[in-house]
Order: structure tokens, then C-alpha cells, then sequence
């Protein structure tokens, strides 16, 4: 009988070690399931708390799993309030972050084991895992100072670090502190973006989880210009697998769905999968021009904030017209003052030879007259 209650107890701890319960920062989506899984066996995860208002959206490292929901890899059960996925045969690719909606700030993280891996308990002196906490940081390729981040471990052997899940960080912008307790970047950028973990060689329990991301942007072009009475278009470009909440402000009026009439429209940029990034305003008038913002949250990103500003200019339908019609009233005046200065001289040069007269036409003398005269 002692026998068999240390065998379950034993149980109950090897269980406690693959199954957690984590809550996203909100509280109230939780996800329940395996975190630790072996090459081969089975996992689920189940996530807890949706809202009819939810989508429905699993993704791993930021990335829609979509295809192999498809491919029959993974299988998903969706009610009311959870949404279950499962995988009969566990796979290194599996590896990862999961997240079942935008909304949820927290991850659900699964690593895979090999076979010949065994559990264990952290070894004397060293601290407790931080569990599947992800700690999230910004790599911000414009800045002058380097990053750091720590292994939670006291102990001073050496610490081996993954960066999404393999080992090989041969750069010479990555550099090891106290024995590899330590990871510093002395350069930010955006091509160390990734999942790093820490343990040490004697641990199968990862002590650290780091998830080092871009700098979350959003961005319009600096002016916009859309002829009166057309469409206007525009994208808020920003950081793709982050959770972005895009909403939109146009002059004094905010938006976050389209408006009840439908001339202001918000829909997804469906090349990057951003929810709202996309904005359409049709038969654009003289009262929309102005300045035009674009506000993005990351959700996976520890709420950070980040905007775009564009200043649209409306041009006037007829504005390709006034230069022609000048054209054509410069041209009209000029034949008017030609034909008015064509006529005032002509009427001059008729009366100028009405009273012309030619010598050749004087009156000759009477010679008759003459003649009688000196008789």
C-alpha cells in the first residue's frame, strides 16, 4: 500500500511538471495544458474565457497555424467559451508560443523533448524556473546603447542559451557574461528578433524565457492627395505578428469600425493579416482634408503604442480644366483685339481716300472765254 501511494505521488508530481495553468495579464483568458511534451507523444491546450466578440486565431511564434489544422497535423474543438487544440504525435516544430486570439497577452509555450530526456528537479542552488512567463523586450535598431538579458540562475556553471530553440548565435554582436548567465547585444537589430531561453547542461527545465522583438511602428506616407469626389486609400503599415489593434482618427472623429453610412470604411490588410490597417473614405470633399492618424496597439507586445501621420490635400475636380479654359480666353482676347485693331484701321484708310485728290484731275482754263476777251 506504501508502495503504491508513492508511485502516485510521484505521478502527481511528474504531471504537475508537463501541465500548467497560465492567465494572460487581463486574467481572463487562460490556457490549460501540456508545456513539456516528449518527440512522439501527445499534447493539448485548451484556451478558457473567450467572449462572443472573440476570433478564434491560433497562432505559434506569432504565425497562423492554419495549414496544419489543414494537413490534419493539428485538430481544433471550438464552444462557446474555449477553444481546444491537439496533436496526436508531438514534433520539434511544435515548439513555440501559442496564443488563441489577439486579445491574449500572454502565450501559452510548449517545448518538446526528446525521448531520451527525463524530468528532473532543479538541482541544488539554483532558482525556481519563472515557468512559461515570456518576458518581452524591443530591439530598437535606431538606438546607440546595447541590451542585456539574464538567466534567473545563481548557481556558476555554465549557462547554455537557445535562441528559437537551437543553439548556434555565431555573431559577433552577441556576447556571454559570467559564464553565459548574462546574453548582452552590443548592437540592437532587428535581425536578433526571437525566442531566447536559458538552463543550464543538467537541466531539462528552461530557467529563462526571453522573446526579444522589433520595435513596433506604424506608418503612413508623410502627405496624401485625392482629387475631389474620389476614393481615398490608405494602409497603416506596421510591425505584422505582434497583435496589432489598429484605429484610425480623421480630423476630430475616431474610428475603429466602419461608420453607420459606410463612406468611412476600416477593413484588413489581408497581404500582412492586420486586423483594421486598411482605411477607405469614399467621395472625398473639401471637408476631409486635414491631418489622418493611425494608432497601433500591440497587444503582444506589452501594450506598446505606436502612430502614423499623413496630411491629406483635396484637389479640385475642375483643377485640370482652368488652364485649359485660360488658354482658350487668352487666345479669344488676342483675336479680339485683332479684329478690333483690323477694323479700326481699315475704316481709317477709307476715309483717308475719299479725300485724297490728284493733281492730274485740276480743272483746265476756257480758251474761248480768253479769246473774246482780247477782241
Amino acid at each position: 500500500m506504501d508502495r503504491q501511494a508513492g508511485f502516485l505521488a510521484i505521478a502527481l508530481l511528474f504531471l504537475a511538471n508537463f501541465l500548467t495553468i497560465q492567465a494572460d495579464n487581463v486574467g481572463r483568458i487562460q490556457y490549460i495544458g501540456h508545456t513539456n511534451p516528449r518527440v512522439g507523444g501527445p499534447w493539448s491546450i485548451r484556451c478558457e474565457g473567450l467572449l462572443d466578440t472573440d476570433k478564434v486565431n491560433w497562432t505559434r511564434n506569432g504565425v497562423s497555424i492554419e495549414k496544419e489544422f489543414q494537413d490534419k497535423e493539428l485538430t481544433m474543438e471550438n464552444d462557446a467559451t474555449s477553444s481546444t487544440i491537439r496533436a496526436d504525435a508531438a514534433k520539434l516544430k511544435h515548439q513555440g508560443n501559442y496564443s488563441c486570439t489577439e486579445d491574449s497577452d500572454f502565450p501559452h509555450v510548449i517545448r518538446v523533448h526528446g525521448a531520451s530526456e527525463t524530468s528532473a528537479q532543479p538541482a541544488q542552488n539554483e532558482t525556481a524556473p519563472l515557468g512559461n512567463r515570456v518576458i518581452i523586450r524591443i530591439l530598437d535598431s535606431n538606438s546607440s546603447t546595447g541590451l542585456s538579458i539574464e538567466c534567473n540562475t545563481t548557481r556558476k556553471d555554465q549557462v547554455v542559451w537557445f535562441r528559437d530553440n537551437s543553439t548556434d548565435m555565431k555573431t559577433d554582436k552577441i556576447q556571454f557574461v559570467e559564464n553565459g548567465r548574462i546574453l548582452t547585444i552590443e548592437k540592437q537589430s532587428e535581425a536578433l528578433t526571437g525566442n531566447y531561453s536559458c538552463k543550464h547542461n543538467d537541466s531539462t527545465t528552461y530557467l529563462s524565457n526571453w522573446r526579444l522583438i522589433p520595435k513596433p511602428t506604424a506608418k503612413l506616407p508623410p502627405n496624401s492627395h485625392v482629387v475631389e469626389g474620389k476614393e481615398l486609400h490608405l494602409v497603416c503599415q506596421t510591425v505584422p505578428g505582434l497583435g496589432a489593434k489598429v484605429t484610425w482618427k480623421l480630423g476630430e472623429v475616431n474610428y475603429t469600425t466602419s461608420d453607420e453610412n459606410g463612406r468611412v470604411k476600416i477593413t484588413k490588410d489581408e497581404e500582412h493579416d492586420i486586423e483594421g490597417a486598411v482605411l477607405t473614405v469614399e467621395d472625398v470633399g473639401e471637408k476631409d482634408r486635414g491631418d489622418i492618424y493611425c494608432f497601433v496597439k500591440f497587444t503582444r507586445a506589452g501594450g506598446v503604442i505606436a502612430s502614423g501621420h499623413t496630411y491629406l490635400r483635396v484637389k479640385d475636380k475642375f483643377a485640370a480644366l482652368w488652364p485649359f479654359l485660360g488658354i482658350c480666353a487668352e487666345v479669344i482676347i488676342l483675336c479680339a483685339i485683332i479684329l478690333v485693331y483690323e477694323k479700326k484701321r481699315n475704316k481709317a484708310e477709307l476715309e483717308e481716300s475719299d479725300t485724297d485728290q490728284s493733281p492730274d484731275t485740276k480743272p483746265t482754263p476756257n480758251k474761248d472765254s480768253d479769246v473774246r476777251h482780247r477782241k
